[in-house]
């Protein structure tokens, strides 16, 4: 899942310029939404079941209805939000207000950031300059995806392991290293590989391994193939 950040004064015009965005993403992708809310927090209607269900101090209140599931979770972090999405396996999610959260990005009207990466761009411009904003994923979301595609006999496998201080800028090199050797081995069928580098306040340098295959040797393959990714790049 892509992180796309905008930021911009009251006003500006982030939300006409996220609203055109959109228009050019969804036409291929799953996009989402996160909207910070600052001093001024959503209120739950009043006097509703879900409303009522949250204040008793539970930690999740949904409601649903014919459209959409509406979600109160009772965890006020970016890091929360964006672990929701990706457990979705959501392609891109754009954030708006951020503003003290370390990440690239878009910059709209007359703001100097040392985040902006790219400032008042057409909306159009968007597709072709996604990767330039960085990815995050969870061991749910590229396990959602890899289901899609295996069949009901095939078992599953997935790992999740943090990568050490050492290899915190080469991540994507153990990533295809590690993908490269899947590509070549017997038995497994098919898999996601991807790691999350280090976005601070929302996730720490991982590896994520998801593979399916048609025999147990999966288990053994898979784990011994990270490990020796692993060992080759602490060299």
């Amino acid at each position: 899942m892509r992180i796309v950040q905008v930021i911009g004064r009251s006003n500006s015009g982030k939300t006409t310029f996220i609203r055109n965005v959109i228009r050019f993403l969804i036409r291929d992708r799953s996009v989402a939404t996160i909207k910070h809310l600052g001093h001024h927090p959503f209120r739950l209607e009043e006097g509703k079941d879900t409303t009522l269900f949250y204040e008793t101090g539970i930690t999740a209140s949904l409601g649903v209805d014919d459209e959409k599931v509406m979600i109160a979770l009772r965890e006020p972090t970016i890091s929360c939000a964006l672990t929701v999405l990706a457990d979705r396996d959501i392609d891109i999610a754009i954030i708006e207000g951020f503003k003290s959260i370390n990440l690239p990005a878009v910059v709209i009207g007359e703001l100097t950031s040392s985040q902006c990466i790219v400032k008042d761009p057409f909306p159009e411009d968007m597709v072709s300059l996604l990767d330039k904003f960085p990815e995050f994923y969870t061991i749910s979301g590229i396990t959602r995806q890899l289901r899609s595609r295996m069949k009901p006999t095939d078992l599953l496998f997935t790992l999740e392991t943090p990568l050490p201080a050492s290899l915190q800028t080469r991540e994507y090199e153990v990533r295809n290293s590690l993908r490269d050797m899947l590509d070549h081995s017997p038995g497994i069928k098919r898999y996601q590989c991807q790691v999350n580098t280090c976005l601070p306040g929302i996730s720490d340098s991982r590896l994520l391994v998801a593979a399916a295959g048609d025999n147990m040797d999966i288990f053994s393959r898979v784990s011994s193939m990270v490990t020796e990714t692993l060992s080759k790049y602490r060299l």
